[in-house]
């Protein structure tokens, strides 16, 4: 059953990501955008069936302030992450939906914002500053992949994509933008996707841990950025993604790994911001993510079932001290992402571990003096990691 809920919150794009000449415009023009909240949240329903506004032959984009909100047929008690006392019952519908008002009320919390549905469940935040963040490592996860959204091989004109976590939805977007006829489908903890969407992709406020799979079958590619990390039950997910890919289809993930690297001497073994980072690893740990910081995940998807897994790993420094200009970019934009990564781990997670106050103030402040020190040579690794939904039937075509 999929609810439709009206968000109430401007979402905010950075100026730096790419967006096509219709959203820009469109985007500036405040005669056609709704006015911000004033509130910190809030939540709408609608009673009528409605559907999503698609603008006229020529256009290629739609408006819509609709987010769907996915949910099984009935709520499962035994979900750390659902408050039931806060799902109320729509009586004014002439159907029999609920929705969850914490789904846009959001929580705050050391000074920084997290998604409302399933409370917890993500403790990383969604606020605007993330927001920017995100778009500028979409780009600049473009940029080292010399302008492809994915590595996988699945062909030049794919009909089904999906993208689980898709946060503020600009790779979404831009592969809907890119492949007009394709199906492209976001999911994700939190409202925050633009109220400027292309006609062909769709957004659904999920948990995509939850025990049903509620996005239909047949995608040529689901696609995951920073989210393997996350996962509780990462063997639950992929049988899901498993089952509902076209034969042939790809499962890929794009994550940027939280260890510290350094392979010349440069750095000291007690180099702040390397022990910083691995308290950072343990924090996310205690908070369920059991897999965070693993740096092997190819034996996990062959476990799934997927053949053909491949694992590209991709070393980037932290700042401009590589000679080579196109890394010194990538330095550039790797320290500015990690000094949010920072300022992520000392908010839920650091106390997680009981880290607070003046002791987290004195480890932010040692971890972002040692990565303004030029010296160090040290690097983080962008990991691709991808396999394929294959049979023996295939197997038999390819002899």
């Amino acid at each position: 059953m999929v609810d439709r809920l009206t968000s109430r919150e401007e979402p905010h794009l950075s100026s730096a990501g790419k967006a096509t000449t219709t959203t820009t415009t469109v985007r500036d023009d405040p005669t056609m955008m709704s006015a911000p909240s004033t509130s910190a949240a809030s939540s709408s329903q609608d009673p009528g069936a409605g559907s999503l506004y698609t603008p006229s032959s020529g256009s290629t984009e739609q408006r819509t302030d609709e987010f769907h909100f996915v949910r099984g047929s009935e709520y499962d008690e035994d979900d750390e992450f659902l408050d039931l006392a806060d799902t109320v019952a729509d009586t004014t519908s002439n159907g029999s939906t609920s929705v969850t008002p914490s789904v846009h009320r959001f929580e705050f919390a050391y000074g920084r914002r997290y998604h409302g549905y399933k409370c917890g469940r993500y403790p990383w935040p969604n606020d605007h500053f993330e927001q920017e963040i995100e778009a500028l490592k979409h780009h600049w996860m473009t940029e080292l992949t010399d302008g492809q959204f994915w590595l996988a091989d699945i062909g030049p004109s794919p009909q089904r994509i999906i993208d689980i976590g898709t946060g503020s939805g600009i790779w979404a977007i831009d592969v809907a933008d890119h492949y007009q006829s394709a199906h492209v489908v976001g999911t994700d903890l939190s409202p925050i996707q633009p109220q400027w969407l292309p006609v062909n992709f769709r957004t659904f406020i999920d948990d995509c841990e939850r025990e049903q799979w509620p996005h239909g079958s047949g995608y040529d590619l689901a696609h995951f950025r920073d989210v393997f990390p996350m996962l509780r039950n990462v063997e639950h997910v992929l049988a899901q993604v498993f089952q509902n890919l076209r034969i042939g289809g790809y499962v890929e993930f794009q994550d940027v790994l939280p260890h510290i690297h350094c392979d010349d001497g440069t750095m000291c073994d007690n180099d702040a911001l390397e022990q910083f980072m691995q308290l950072g690893i343990r924090a996310m740990q205690t908070l369920g993510c059991r897999l965070f910081g693993a740096t092997d995940i190819k034996d996990v998807l062959e476990a799934a079932g997927f053949e053909n897994v491949q694992v590209v790993s991709i070393k980037v420094p932290i700042g401009t001290w590589a000679r080579e200009q196109k890394l010194k970019s990538s330095g550039l934009v790797m320290k500015a992402m990690l000094d949010d990564v920072l300022d992520g781990f000392a908010a839920k997670p650091f106390a997680a571990l009981g880290i607070l106050g003046d002791e987290r103030d004195q480890l932010l402040t040692a971890a972002r003096a040692s990565m303004k020190d030029p010296r160090p040579h040290r690097y983080m690794v962008t990991r691709f990691c991808y396999g394929q939904k294959g049979t023996d039937l295939m197997r038999m075509d390819s002899d």
